[in-house]
């Protein structure tokens, strides 16, 4: 129901996360065991092996997703036959739509961002092989999809409200990226642990963010459009992966900190201006 809707939601995007730590040590492992496999024509190697998994795992789900799941009846989804006009008054609030969508984008880019520039810094910058820079990654994706949990069930026990939880969340991420600015340490021991304490920060308070924002998104709307709203919301967060990679590729040691800054300072502003719309609606469910 609309109650747990937010703290379920916290729950399902740490496991969110613990799939991008996954990803990372499968990296790893592919690359230290996997050196050379020919099967005829096919050639299994660290370059191929992560295209030959992901095409069973995405086999394996498509297969789960016909076994496992079913659709619920319309009456109880809410949901309205194709080609039904929405009424004036079920129109979703304009603002606070933006809002949301702007949040979820925002929230995948930064984690995007943060996967790509740890692999580029550790091997560009730091000297590190791929095995090394996919173990950290996977590390601090492993410590920010705890950190998600347990700041989600806190934080759905002390802030029943979803744009309160925006608003907090976008101010205490702009603080959190203070550790990720250049502070020109000499030691690379020295520079990984900052990096990694104030990613794990910033991540955990993205998901934070975006726990919020895709609770929200699906409570200020009718119940008869609140299946078109989970689909823009995936929509959007499937663009800020894709724009989050091309940002990680391009940024720099100087300039990784102020573009995250950015991006959470335009959340404050959008959480601001958005606070007094984002009310659940009367006919949500």
């Amino acid at each position: 129901g609309m109650r747990r809707r937010s703290e379920v939601t916290f729950y399902f995007l740490a496991l969110n996360t613990l799939g991008y730590a996954l990803g990372p040590a499968l990296a790893a492992v592919l690359e230290v065991f996997v050196k050379s496999v020919h099967v005829n024509n096919l050639v299994l190697d660290s370059d191929t092996a992560p295209g030959w998994f992901m095409a069973i795992i995405y086999l394996l789900y498509m297969a789960q997703v016909l076994l496992v799941f079913e659709d619920l009846p319309a009456e109880l989804t809410g949901s309205e036959p194709l080609g039904t006009n929405v009424a004036t008054d079920e129109r979703p609030p304009m603002l606070a739509t933006c809002a949301a969508f702007w949040d979820l984008c925002m929230a995948s880019a930064v984690n995007t961002t943060a996967e790509v520039y740890v692999v580029k810094i550790g091997q560009r910058y730091w000297g590190w092989s791929i095995v090394t820079s996919a173990l950290f990654l996977a590390a601090l994706m492993l410590c920010a999809s705890i950190s998600s949990a347990v700041v989600g069930s806190l934080t759905t026990r002390f802030m029943t409200s979803d744009r309160t939880g925006l608003l907090v969340g976008s101010l205490l991420g702009c603080a959190a990226c203070a550790p990720l600015f250049h502070f020109d340490l000499h030691a690379v021991s020295a520079q990984a642990a900052l990096l990694g304490v104030g990613l794990v920060l910033v991540l955990s308070l993205v998901n934070l963010i975006r726990a919020f924002a895709l609770a929200a998104s699906s409570k200020i709307v009718p119940a008869s459009l609140k299946n078109s709203m989970n689909s823009w919301a995936t929509v959007f967060m499937t663009l800020g992966r894709g724009a989050g990679a091309i940002i990680g590729s391009v940024l720099s040691p100087l300039s990784f900190a102020p573009v995250v800054l950015g991006m959470l300072g335009v959340t404050v502003l959008a959480s601001v201006a958005s606070h007094s719309r984002m009310k659940p609606s009367d006919k949500a469910s």
